[in-house]
């Protein structure tokens, strides 16, 4: 103890600490995962879970699980030795994902749309393969067990084996029905290629929400419940083994090629939902030090010259990024009308913790595309390809455009988007939270782009890398704050510092009264005695030892910053 730096010594402006969007962006994601609803088969969602904004291509409410969840984890990250709320959060978002809402389109949503012959001009314009209006499915519609291949044409080209052949009529293979893939409602085999909009989110979320809180609940096997008949038990690890196996296979059960990576929707592989199952399996193996992400980088050397391009010097910004790449034809949306700024960013966002330089080169493609500068700020719009004969704000692109300028400190954008969000974008304290309106009076705010814009709130550049890429795993063994009386009490700075063997912890008045009375304790202090605590840089007494390596602290509900050790 006598050898250990004097509590005076630390200076909580040395810390993390979060801002006042920070915290109301914690207050906010608590009140949203908390909110009842009813995710089983027959039951209703709330309006918090948004399934508009994207529409067609973000549809699930799923992934405002997921996007959510990465802004709590954002913020648990800048105050390790305070994980009770983030943890309740990531406990309740990660257990709505087995329930029926989560996937009942892979169960419900078979082979090919019988309204596919009906659906809008917009979609067979722009967001299908030219020259296949009518026997094509949209993008957000499944299509299990959907057959493409034509029978017997590997040993026409004599690489396979043929069959024995008929003796009657017919005596030759058939053109019709096209044969491959069977339905099968699995959603994590998925067809033994697909639905990565699922198991990759599923996967990250579970690893997130363990590196959070170290609970092992999130790394035990999952109950997977459609209905009474229709449910399945996985963990992470399946999960994440069966992702590696998949890119790593050769061909699926239609006989199309898996090196163009592991499909969303059948036959259709999204680089924004692929790279969120390679993130998963970067987590999982930094945590155990597995080797689940080798599949994940045969499919990123295979995409750098596949899904992205157009780009007029090496190195330099790309022209286009598919929205996604079709396996069984082979065919790559790389049409102007075709992209999507979001489709830019969301993909960079997450190649960003794997390879930095090709998610700058995807982002810097998106503001040399779609970046508009003005009186009012920099902002995306969306392609004008797409959007004839006018110019629309794209505020998804926008808003992940600003965190991506936040996180690689892009000094000169950030400055032009924070300028057009603090016009357009709607920012709310109301409550003690921070959300975004858009500009809409709406029951809840927009999932995704309020997620993504949130981020640029939180932590210094580099701490969305720094959350995949450095795990702070010891803050399980380290002193840590429970009991804090929230959302009464808000705590924006909770760290170790190992180093000097102190705990800080900052406290703020939430919705109690200030000046009232709350008690919090702290834990894992080791069981030598002899402890201190200081306030606001004094030495501070009113508190009591609550048992081995525990004291329990007694104060007003005022802002004030206590070291202990």
């Amino acid at each position: 103890m006598s050898s250990l730096a004097p509590l005076e010594s630390i200076k909580p402006d040395n810390y993390p600490r979060l801002s006042r969007e920070g915290l109301g962006a914690l207050k906010f994601n608590w009140r949203k995962a908390n909110v009842k609803d009813d995710w089983t088969k027959g039951g209703r969602l709330s309006d918090a879970w948004d399934r508009v904004s994207g529409w067609p291509y973000w549809k699930k409410p799923s992934y405002d699980l997921d996007y959510g969840l990465r802004v709590v984890a954002k913020i648990a990250q800048e105050i390790p030795a305070w994980r009770e709320v983030v943890g309740q959060i990531a406990g309740l978002l990660t257990s709505r994902m087995p329930q029926y809402a989560a996937w009942f389109d892979w169960v419900e949503e078979r082979e090919l749309d019988p309204n596919s012959g009906r659906y809008s001009y917009f979609t067979y314009r722009s967001l299908i393969p030219p020259g296949f209006a009518g026997v094509y499915n949209s993008p957000g519609y499944i299509g299990n067990g959907i057959k493409t291949h034509l029978d017997e044409i590997e040993a026409s080209l004599h690489v396979a084996p043929r069959r024995q052949p008929r003796a009657e009529h017919p005596y030759y293979p058939q053109h019709s029905p096209a044969v491959g893939r069977q339905y099968n409602p699995d959603p994590i085999y998925g067809n033994g290629s697909s639905n990565m909009m699922y198991k990759g989110y599923f996967a990250h979320q579970l690893m997130l929400a363990y590196v959070m809180t170290g609970d092992q609940k999130f790394l035990q096997p999952q109950h997977l419940v459609y209905d009474d008949d229709i449910q399945y038990w996985y963990s992470v690890k399946d999960i994440v083994e069966i992702m590696n196996q998949q890119h790593l296979g050769d061909v699926d059960e239609n006989g199309s090629p898996l090196l163009y990576g592991i499909d969303c929707e059948v036959g259709k592989m999204f680089p924004v939902c692929v790279s969120v199952g390679g993130l998963a399996n970067h987590l999982y193996d930094k945590v155990f030090g597995t080797n689940y992400r080798k599949g994940y980088d045969r499919w990123l050397d295979w995409a750098r010259d596949n899904i992205t391009g157009g780009h007029t010097e090496e190195d330099g910004p790309y022209a286009w990024c598919a929205p996604y790449f079709d396996r069984d034809i082979p065919y790559c949306m790389n049409e102007p009308h075709q992209q999507l700024g979001a489709f830019f960013i969301g993909p960079a966002m997450q190649f960003l913790p794997i390879d930095a330089k090709y998610a700058t080169r995807i982002y810097e493609g998106m503001f040399k595309q779609y970046g508009r500068e003005g009186d009012d700020g920099l902002h995306i719009v969306w392609p004008p390809e797409l959007t004839p004969p006018v110019e629309l704000e794209d505020k998804f692109g926008t808003s992940a455009g600003l965190a991506f300028a936040h996180e690689i400190n892009d000094v000169e954008r950030l400055d032009g988007l924070h300028q057009w969000f603090e016009r357009h974008a709607g920012a709310t304290y109301k409550d003690g939270e921070f959300y975004f309106t858009y500009g809409f009076e709406e029951s809840w705010p927009r999932g995704i782009p309020n997620a993504w814009a949130t981020l640029a709130y939180i932590g210094e550049p580099g701490s969305l890398r720094k959350m995949y890429n450095e795990l702070n795993l010891e803050k399980f063994d380290q002193p840590s704050v429970v009991g804090i009386d929230y959302p009464g009490v808000n705590v924006s700075q909770a760290i170790y510092d190992a180093g000097k063997g102190a705990l800080l912890v900052r406290i703020e008045p939430g919705t109690a009264r200030q000046g009232s009375g709350t008690t919090f304790r702290v834990t894992n202090l080791g069981y030598h005695g002899g402890h201190q605590v200081q306030a606001d840089g004094k030495p501070y007494e009113d508190w009591s030892e609550a048992g081995p390596g525990e004291i329990i602290i007694r104060t007003p509900v005022v802002q004030r910053t206590f070291v202990a050790r």
